[in-house]
């Protein structure tokens, strides 16, 4: 490497707030300031909502409940942004999904898995299995969470990227559904 641009990587990783540049130590950049770690037991309450609220397509047709039991893992990307969030999902209402798993994959554009960023929070679980650590699309999505970390202990789900393909759905058509996840 050139030492201009290893000067230029070492800027900016200061800049970015970096420190000892060998992954940036214990706090990745791009950690969540209000919730540093998703790991623990989540309880995720998942509505239908008003069909005016100006999203296109399909909602849930009913509420339903989610256990989660989350892990969130450090980034192994090159400069060490973000988490990983693995884990599994189980749904008290067997007609949405029953048990899926998080795939714990770490070589993929975050398509087909969990990851944290900052405050957003998004886990993709695709309906194929097994699912390959690659950027090759699978499918569709058997669920699609997308949100933000609002509070120690609180996720605010965005309805209009949250998605399941319910198993008693024959149609197969991913329905929208706002939610919120609190840590009991």
């Amino acid at each position: 490497m050139a030492p201009n641009t290893t000067i230029k990587i070492a800027l900016l990783l200061a800049l970015l707030g970096c420190s000892g540049c060998a992954g940036c130590g214990d706090t990745p950049l791009g950690t969540c300031g209000v919730e540093a770690d998703l790991t623990g037991r989540w309880i995720l309450n998942a509505a239908p909502f008003d069909g005016d609220a100006g999203l296109m397509g399909d909602v849930v047709p009913r509420s339903f409940t989610v256990d989660a039991d989350l892990m969130q893992v450090k980034s192994t990307g090159a400069f060490n942004i973000g988490h990983g969030v693995w884990g599994t999902l189980t749904s008290r209402d067997k007609g949405v999904f029953d048990k899926l798993d998080i795939p714990q994959l770490t070589k993929n554009n975050g398509g087909k898995t969990g990851a944290e960023l900052e405050c957003t929070v998004k886990i993709n679980i695709p309906i194929a299995s097994p699912v390959s650590d690659d950027n090759v699309d699978q499918g569709p999505l058997r669920l699609a969470l997308s949100g933000k970390i609002a509070h120690s202990g609180m996720m605010l789900g965005d309805p209009d990227k949250s998605e399941v393909i319910m198993v008693d759905d024959l149609s197969a058509t991913p329905r929208k559904f706002a939610w919120i996840a609190t840590q009991p």
